[in-house]
C-alpha cells in the first residue's frame, strides 16, 4: 500500500542524532557526537511469589474500582427515579 504526503521531503543534510552507533561513532563515518552513549539500564526482573503478589493486587485493585463504579453507577440510576 502507497502513501502519500502534503509536504515534499526535506533534505538530508547528514546523519542525525538516531543514526549514532552505540559505540559513539556515526553510522555515516562523520565526527562523534557531543558526550557519552547512556549506558544500558539494569533491569531487574520480577519472578516468583513477588510476581504473583503484584498480580493479585492488581487484580484485586481492578475489581475494587468496577464494583465501586458498578455501586456509584447504581446509586444515581436510582437515585433518579424516585
Amino acid at each position: 500500500m502507497s502513501s502519500t504526503t502534503t509536504r515534499p521531503p526535506e533534505p538530508e543534510t547528514g546523519p542525525s542524532p538516531l543514526d549514532v552507533e552505540p559505540c559513539g561513532r556515526a553510522a555515516g563515518g562523520g565526527r562523534r557526537p557531543l558526550g557519552r552513549p547512556f549506558p544500558e539500564p539494569a533491569v531487574e526482573k520480577i519472578r516468583g511469589p513477588k510476581l504473583a503478589a503484584l498480580w493479585l493486587t492488581l487484580m484485586a485493585a481492578a475489581w475494587a474500582v468496577m464494583i465501586g463504579a458498578g455501586y456509584g453507577f447504581y446509586v444515581l440510576v436510582s437515585g433518579s427515579l424516585l
